[in-house]
């Protein structure tokens, strides 16, 4: 992203991989390489969640403004490249069964479900699948978007009203918005779901001085009764 002098206050430019190679080594001796990723300038984005599976990282993004696309790449290959090298890695979208299932065409990408949504986390769960939680700003609802039990992360996928956002934290300026899941507070038998979200005031950066109250996540349990 590049800060500017929009309402905003920065323009989103694209998405990137961040690589880091010692990961088991203290933050400060980090050695990391930036990957930028294809088509995330407005037609593409691929940070609404990452999953790993067989092999293969998943990239949740957006293919239009409303619309939750999938693309995939082997995670051993991208994992190897240097900053911006897409020579010895390939990305995959996902296009659906009439188009092949996987398409290295981004334009051939199948909707997995409509909804207004910015940042979040792609989980899987036991009982109900692969998941997304779901909050975009000035919504009444956080939502729950899921495979279900027994499916795979190509869906189909569905979804539900999962917690009502309180009205301090959603209206007269305040917004909510890029929940996050963290199963790492959660049991470890999934039958429960913790998030968070995070809430903001606007418009602009200094509507944020008489309200900094406003600037904090909120987390939330959920017990699922299955």
């Amino acid at each position: 992203m590049v800060i500017n002098g929009s309402v905003n206050g920065f323009e989103q430019l694209g998405s990137d991989l961040i690589i880091v190679d010692n990961p088991n080594s203290s933050v400060e001796q980090w050695i990391h390489r930036s990957i930028r990723l294809p088509f995330t300038n407005n037609s593409f984005t691929s940070n609404e969640g990452i999953g790993q599976m067989n092999g293969y990282l998943y990239m949740m993004g957006k293919c239009n403004g409303t619309s939750a696309c999938l693309s995939r790449v082997i995670e051993k290959d991208i994992a190897a490249a240097t900053t911006n090298d897409s020579i010895h890695y390939t990305i995959e979208y996902f296009s659906g069964p009439n188009n092949g299932i996987w398409s290295s065409n981004a334009s051939d990408s199948t909707v997995l479900f409509t909804n207004l949504f910015t940042e979040g986390t792609l989980k899987y769960n036991h009982y109900i699948g692969w998941y997304i939680i779901l909050c975009q700003a000035y919504d009444s609802f956080v939502r729950l978007a899921y495979t279900g039990s027994g499916t795979n992360i190509e869906g189909p996928w569905n979804m539900v009203n999962l917690y009502e956002i309180p009205m301090i934290d959603r209206t007269n300026g305040t917004f909510s918005y890029a929940a996050k899941s963290h199963p790492e507070l959660a049991k470890g038998n999934d039958s429960q779901l913790i998030f968070s979200y995070n809430t903001n005031a606007g418009p602009g950066l200094n509507a944020l001085v008489n309200r900094t109250w406003a600037y904090h996540p909120s987390f939330v349990q959920v017990d699922l009764h299955l």
